[in-house]
């Protein structure tokens, strides 16, 4: 597991390539990690679109979908794709400061 400048750069700081098969294999035979995955991604748009729309509840929405984020990269690690799991909470940490920057901005 590297940390590199160029993988920073791409939102992605720690070295995946020895495990996107593994990744590959889980994700395909289990039903939970692809549920999981979808509901975390589709409550980070819909806090996106609130947040554009100009709602008070898009920082609630934010905090399930990162709390989703949180339970996801928790089962990655345990699955041993930890350099996934750190960049998973990589980004969303990053999104979440960006939302909370953008939000104060136009509110």
């Amino acid at each position: 597991m590297k940390l590199s400048l160029l993988g920073l750069m791409k939102l992605k700081p720690f070295d995946e390539t020895d495990e996107k098969p593994k990744a590959g294999s889980i994700y395909a035979n289990s039903v939970w990690f692809s549920a999981v995955i979808m509901a975390g991604g589709f409550l980070a748009l819909a806090a996106l679109a609130l947040g554009v729309a100009g709602s008070e509840y898009a920082f609630n929405i934010l905090a399930i979908a990162m709390c989703i984020s949180a339970v996801t990269a928790g089962m990655e690690w345990h699955a041993g794709l930890k350099a996934i799991a750190l960049n998973q909470l990589f980004t969303a940490v990053l999104a979440a400061l960006l939302f909370n920057i953008v939000g104060n901005r136009l509110g």
